[in-house]
């Protein structure tokens, strides 16, 4: 897939590049931004989490992401312009612009816990290949079973592959695999500082309200004209609270999203919105994507073999010890560049499960049909 491609793709063209299969792990990161963004607002807008009140927030968050990002491409309008002479605005090339996005973008935009995600296993990765300096191999360690390989045993046979059956940790010298180390400290240490800052940067886009705030994300996020009565109205309940009864709403979300869609025909309510979802957006790809993406690739994407031009001077020669560590990079940005291929896997199974622990835990998840066939054999 080329530069870029990726976020210019709607559900069709997903389809067409990965197949089915992928759609259920897009569905679900989707929903998980939407969480995220969800959580984010009644944070900042001091609305209970467990409320009803999160319920309609949410569901106006979903109400914006199919208004601003849906699946599928919009019809191009065939607009022919008065005057062809006339510069275009910022603000009309903005909203240009914005309408050719797609829910991939929305991805690419706000989904912070995906880079997180993205950094931890990269950085996964390279803590076993740090492990490789002292690794001891056994009988078993030239196997092809993997259900019989540890995880340094699995690393040295994929290295071997990356490099051709060219490239064998375990006949490197010890001053080899020692440079080899060192390089991958220096690699773990700036994995470590790019963690960090990302979760101060994370930390600094969720900070609270202060007053007196007029241009902060969350300056603008109190902006948005969302209090009690719409929440109410939003919900299906009388304006104001009585006491003659509880409040009780059923939380209907499709009739939630109609009235949410209505909200959004009234200008007071969506430009504040809109101004303030732009913010969070240039927030995320100055703090968050960009960074993280252009430090992943400068550290792991392996320098392209110099050009041979006819007739000239012959490159200069490549020393071993760069040679070795050009494996080790190919490997690594394999797992960095190509990180979806895994996500799609053990995203959906962490998905909901608080993941703070730092040691290895196991998650068992039991389907519907497991546990219709444990009752039936019971009965």
């Amino acid at each position: 897939m080329k530069t870029g491609e990726w976020e210019t793709l709607d559900l069709a063209g997903m389809v067409n590049k990965f197949g089915v299969y992928y759609l259920p792990y897009r569905r679900l990161r989707i929903a998980a931004v939407t969480d995220a963004l969800a959580y984010l607002v009644t944070r900042i807008l001091d609305i209970e989490e467990d409320s009803a009140g999160f319920f309609a927030v949410r569901v106006i968050i979903r109400a914006w992401r199919e208004q601003m990002y849906p699946d599928y491409h919009r019809a191009k309008k065939d607009e022919t312009p008065a005057d062809p002479t006339r510069v275009k605005t910022p603000a009309e090339l903005l909203a240009e612009e914005e309408s050719k996005y797609t829910a991939n973008q929305l991805l690419l935009h706000y989904d912070f816990a995906y880079w997180l995600r993205r950094l931890n296993f990269i950085r996964r990765k390279v803590d076993v290949l740090y492990k490789l300096k002292d690794f001891q191999p056994t009988a078993r360690t030239d196997s092809n079973d993997p259900a019989v390989l540890n995880e340094q045993e699995k690393a040295i046979n994929r290295l071997r592959k990356t490099g051709n059956n060219e490239f064998d940790y375990l006949s490197l010298s010890d001053e080899q695999k020692t440079v080899l180390h060192q390089r991958l400290v220096y690699l773990r240490n700036e994995l470590r500082d790019s963690y960090k800052a990302l979760r101060i940067a994370g930390r600094q886009i969720q900070a609270r309200y202060k007053q007196g705030d007029t241009d902060t994300l969350a300056a603008k996020i109190r902006a948005i004209p969302l209090g009690s009565e719409q929440l109410r109205w939003l919900l299906g309940l009388p304006l104001k609270p009585t006491d003659n009864e509880p409040d009780y709403s059923k939380l209907n979300e499709e009739e939630c999203l109609v009235r949410a869609r209505e909200l959004f025909k009234k200008p007071e309510f969506q430009q504040p919105f809109i101004a303030a979802a732009r913010a969070l957006r240039k927030e995320m790809q100055a703090k968050i994507v960009n960074p993280t993406y252009l430090k992943g690739k400068a550290l792991f994407q392996p320098a392209p073999d110099p050009e041979v031009v006819p007739g000239g001077p012959p490159p200069p020669p490549v020393s071993e010890t760069d040679r070795n560590w050009k494996v080790i990079q190919k490997y690594l940005w394999r797992y960095f560049s190509q990180f979806d291929d895994f996500d799609q896997i053990g995203f959906p199974i962490m998905y909901g499960v608080e993941e703070g622990e730092s040691d290895m835990v196991e998650v068992i998840r039991i389907t519907l049909r497991l546990l219709g066939t444990h009752v039936r054999q019971r009965s």
